[in-house]
């Protein structure tokens, strides 16, 4: 029983065989992490671009409401300020 298959005899010595696996693995390795990077970034920009269109949306709203409550309290300072009169009051 000593034929090529049976003694497991190859061209690439046991090291080489391990070192060359090695570097197939991790460069597939390294583009699943380049691929995996990839979405990353994209999925980051996405979230930022999100976040910059709520911050607008918030200061809008925010600039409107503080506009609304100065028109408010311009309105009714202008409806009450004819109606007073001072008047003195004796003890």
């Amino acid at each position: 029983m000593n034929s090529s298959v049976a003694s497991c005899k190859s061209p690439i010595n046991n090291r080489q065989g391990i070192d060359f696996l090695k570097l197939h693995m991790l460069e597939k390795e390294r583009i699943r992490l380049l691929n995996e990077e990839k979405k990353i970034l994209f999925r980051l920009e996405f979230v930022q671009n999100r976040q910059k269109d709520i911050q607008l949306y918030v200061e809008e709203k925010t600039g409107q409401v503080q506009n609304h409550n100065k028109v408010i309290k311009k309105q009714q300072a202008e409806k009450f300020a004819p109606n007073f009169k001072f008047m003195s009051i004796d003890y």
